[in-house]
């Protein structure tokens, strides 16, 4: 994902555009690159941006977490 414009194929001729891609990002599958900020969560590395935009269901998923109902179980 480019920094400057947030795209994930960046048409600008900047810099960051080409950078060297370190990793993949398991959520949007784009590089990586330097400079970019990443968590890595069980050995899978993610753009911070992509985990931001996520709902919080897919995150407590990723993290291991049942979303549960309470109440009486017939």
């Amino acid at each position: 994902m480019c920094l400057n414009c947030g795209r994930n194929l960046c048409t600008s001729n900047f810099s960051g555009a080409d950078g060297k891609e370190i990793y993949v990002c398991a959520e949007c599958l784009e590089g990586i690159v330097e400079g970019e900020s990443y968590v890595e969560i069980d050995f899978s590395c993610y753009h911070k941006e992509c985990l931001e935009l996520m709902q919080i269901e897919d995150l407590l998923d990723i993290f291991g977490y049942e979303v549960k109902t309470a109440g009486n179980v017939f």
